[in-house]
């Protein structure tokens, strides 16, 4: 069942690598954004199969805090952002 873990470990890396490779190459900050997204939610994966293997309640803490920070950058992003990039500012009117 290890080996198991293992493969899915490994696979999960890989999806990391190529989502790393999709943020450099852009085309726009949309995309970049959702990159990030997946690294929230793959890095939570991979944190998850780690805790199983290991049994180290700390490796399950990082998970939730991480799991919690994702969906907060994901949420702050697409309230205070308009598509032209300028900042969402009510004041300024």
């Amino acid at each position: 069942m290890s080996s198991l873990y293992t493969i899915v470990a490994a696979a999960l890396l890989l999806c990391l690598i190529a989502g790393l490779a999709r943020v450099i190459k852009g085309p726009e900050n949309t995309d970049r954004m959702l990159c990030v997204q997946l690294f929230s939610t793959t890095g939570v994966g991979f944190l998850l199969i780690l805790f199983v293997i290991k049994k180290d309640s700390a490796i399950l803490d990082t998970a939730l805090v991480m799991a919690l920070l994702g969906s907060l950058v994901f949420i702050t992003y697409g309230v205070f952002k308009q598509p032209g990039g300028q900042a969402n500012d009510h004041d300024s009117e």
